[in-house]
């Protein structure tokens, strides 16, 4: 009730400020004549939206998607490498690997220094026979001779051993035959004398290593000296052999004879 009451004490006041409010404009005109006066628009509103009401029927479920992936299958080949096989390893085992055998060298021949046999060599060339050298060194061609000594040999011997050589010689080891197979006669055998005759000796002698025979007394050669035909026209070369001195047995020497 006290409410009412107020609201009605109250109520002639709400008219007065009605009143009021609606005079503003007029009393704004009437302060201001050249103003225009323009209303505010009035205010637009905008709808609010609406809203419709859908059922649990309405509602779509959604449908799941299924994606299937298929691989396309690629042939794989697989390749087996054999691996090579070892010689099993045995512990403890002190045996040393075998290793090939190493070619064997087939020995060469030792080729021999001494003179082929049948060789017939020339004035100043040496015979060797293991290791002695003989050597035919001159020869002296006499056409006429009071001593009827034509054809004058000097020999010379060598020693390359290591140890000293005894040396005999005699005139019976020398032989001459010439190209139409005559054999000549020997005249002697002497140092000195370029064609021995009348004197047929026999000489010894020691070779040291190194050596040579004859040696000493200022000698060079031994000689021995044949007679023969020196004239005939017919008579071209001379062969020289020497035998059993020392190791030689047949050692040919050849003397051309310049008619």
């Amino acid at each position: 009730m006290r409410t009412l009451r107020t609201l009605a004490a109250l109520a002639p006041i709400i008219v007065v400020i009605i009143a009021a409010i609606e005079l503003i404009p007029a009393f704004g005109q009437w302060l201001f004549p050249h103003a225009p006066l323009t209303q505010a628009p009035p205010p637009t509103y905008t709808p609010s939206p609406t809203y419709t009401s859908y059922s649990a029927a309405d509602v779509t479920t959604p449908t799941a998607i299924v994606i299937v992936i298929t691989a396309t299958p690629v042939p794989v080949t697989a390749t087996h490498t054999a691996l090579p096989q070892s010689s099993p390893v045995i512990l403890g085992s002190t045996a040393t690997p075998s290793s090939p055998p190493l070619p064997t060298e087939t020995p060469r021949p030792t080729q021999s220094l001494n003179t082929p046999p049948g060789s017939i060599l020339e004035v100043g060339q040496s015979w060797r026979q293991d290791n002695i050298l003989l050597t035919l060194a001159e020869r002296n061609l006499l056409l006429y001779s009071s001593a009827s000594c034509n054809v004058g040999l000097g020999f010379r011997i060598e020693n390359l051993a290591s140890s000293s050589i005894i040396v005999t010689v005699r005139g019976s080891q020398v032989s001459v035959e010439d190209n139409l197979g005559h054999i000549w006669q020997r005249t002697g055998l002497d140092f000195p004398s370029l064609c021995p005759a009348n004197y047929d000796g026999v000489f010894s002698g020691e070779m040291e290593p190194g050596g040579h025979f004859p040696s000493g007394y200022g000698y060079q050669y031994w000689r021995v000296g044949f007679a023969g035909d020196l004239t005939d026209p017919a008579v071209d070369y001379l062969i020289v052999t020497v035998s059993d001195l020392l190791q030689f047995d047949g050692a040919e020497w050849k003397i051309p004879i310049n008619n």
